[in-house]
């Protein structure tokens, strides 16, 4: 079975499941991962290594930047200044290339781009890496061999709702199809290109679903049969099945969602056959989140609907802190968001991980399902580990005590201490006034002349945390200080991921 996405199929294996009480030996895949099993072995035995689109940005850049030092660009000479204009050739390349589009022909049509694409071509070959468009190019070409054996090919095949927007995946599943005994496509009413693809290429007929107009009328059933369709239905009156709702707020909003999620469980309906589509997701999911948790619903976020990583956000804050000349209030910022990682005994950061145990399972559709299946179970118990080992670190101690059992906690003066310190920007000037902040508590400690005064502990309890913000924040600006003005992709790859080991818990 091939589908747009892996949560499609998984979700129409589970109904096939449900109503034949078992389902063996199927195979689900997207266009993008089932070209990359066909060709796993052989892209090995080339030496050519899969990437995404973030690492075809970079090569992107890299050639941007040899074609302006030698005068290849053209019209775009003046634009490639720009910070997204690496971004939007790699888009452009991505597309001429699913589409098959020739550079010899591009040549007439804008040299200075054939030119670009010229130079990603020979940078690909010559790192030994290898694009989406390439490799829905190689299965495409194996899939047409009658000699490839796979043990995915040549069986019953169904292509669900698959969109074949691009030359690459319609030669791809033109070759898939012609082999399988059996094959069925569906698509959704509408969908012309992706119909007139099977039929060109299969010779396909398309029929309609069994039912038609007869099949239960309702809102959502009308919604579902025309949502395609470039003409309306007729107007009808509003069915039992949608319900209309208004609240003042995305909150209040999401509390009635949660309402009528426990309306329906009641009436038999179990969670896992509901769902809620966010319209704005980055406004509405911290709202629905905390609605279902506080209505004790659980709830899973489809891929697309997550919020930014909090381990991403205090990575950020933490370069944007070098880039503002070590500015107090960004490294305040990194403090905030609570992903610093375990210290010494000494409070200083650990030192970087080698650099062989710094790879990262990649987020693409091109990983292999067993692959990526093992990277979230790791990730998975990655973070149940780092959340067991926060109520280890016994937040029942002082709030004082910045490192407690290993771990390093955010005390919850620090940024009080920066701003007290009046750290404004520069490594020297935060050794100076944080050192300035220490003796000024030292005087105050001596002018009050009891030790057991409320007074006096307040300021004994604020050295410590001085002392242990200064041997945690101070080797950390050293560490940034090294990074260099100008690197390429391969030196920055290597000081960002031994940066990462050191200032993040995840």
């Amino acid at each position: 079975m091939v589908a747009p996405s892996g949560p499609a199929a998984d979700e129409l294996l589970r109904l096939a499941a449900l109503r034949r009480g078992a389902a063996f030996g199927w195979h689900r895949a997207t266009p993008g991962r089932l070209a990359a099993a066909l060709v796993a072995a052989e892209l090995a035995r080339d030496g050519l290594a899969p990437i995404g689109s973030l690492a075809s940005v970079a090569v992107v850049a890299r050639v941007v930047e040899e074609s302006a030092a030698a005068g290849r660009l053209g019209r775009y000479a003046e634009v490639a200044r720009g910070p997204t204009f690496a971004r939007a050739v790699a888009s452009v390349l991505e597309e001429l290339r699913l589409a098959r589009f020739e550079t010899a022909q591009l040549e007439r049509l804008d040299p200075g781009l054939a030119s670009l694409a010229a130079g990603y071509d020979r940078a690909l070959a010559e790192t030994g890496l290898i694009d989406r468009p390439g490799v829905l190019a190689r299965a495409a070409e194996r899939v047409a061999d009658p000699g490839f054996r796979h043990a995915w090919l040549d069986r019953p095949t169904l292509a669900f709702d698959l969109p074949l927007q691009t030359a690459a995946e319609t030669d791809l599943m033109a070759g898939v199809g012609e082999r399988a005994p059996e094959l069925l496509a569906t698509c959704p009413a509408g969908d012309d290109r992706s119909l007139a693809a099977f039929g060109e290429r299969l010779g396909l007929s398309a029929e309609e679903p069994p039912g038609g107009e007869g099949d239960p009328a309702g809102s959502l059933r009308k919604l579902q049969r025309h949502l395609f369709e470039e003409d309306a239905p007729e107007p009808a009156p509003l069915g039992d099945d949608v319900h209309v709702l208004s609240a003042p707020g995305e909150s209040r909003e999401c509390v009635e969602i949660a309402r009528r999620l426990q309306a329906r469980a009641r009436a038999g309906v179990p969670f896992d056959r509901m769902a809620v589509l966010l319209r704005s997701v980055e406004e509405y999911r911290p709202h629905l989140e905390e609605a279902l948790h506080r209505a004790g619903i659980p709830s899973w976020f489809a891929r697309g609907a997550t919020r930014p990583d909090p381990a991403g956000r205090a990575f950020l804050a933490l370069l944007a802190c070098r880039a503002e000349d070590y500015s107090a209030r960004r490294f305040a910022e990194y403090l905030a968001l609570g992903e610093l990682p375990a210290a010494g005994d000494d409070g200083e950061p650990p030192p970087p991980v080698p650099e062989a145990e710094r790879w990262v399972a990649p987020d693409e559709e091109l990983l292999s399902a067993a692959v990526a299946a093992t990277r979230d179970q790791q990730l998975y118990a990655e973070e149940r580990q780092a959340e067991g080992a926060d109520a280890a670190a016994g937040f029942a101690s002082e709030e004082s005590a910045p490192v407690v059992s290993g771990v390093l906690r955010v005390p919850r003066d620090w940024e009080r201490l920066l701003v007290e310190a009046a750290v404004i920007g520069g490594r020297d000037r935060w050794e100076r006034r944080l050192e300035g902040l220490a003796e000024r508590l030292r005087l105050d400690i001596e002018e009050i002349g009891d030790p057991d005064a409320p007074a006096s502990l307040a300021r004994v309890r604020s050295l410590e945390s001085l002392a242990s913000l200064r041997a945690f924040a101070l080797p950390l600006l050293d560490e940034l200080a090294l990074l260099p003005d100008r690197a390429t992709w391969g030196e920055w790859i290597g000081c960002l991921s031994a940066l990462a080991t050191r200032v993040l818990r995840r």
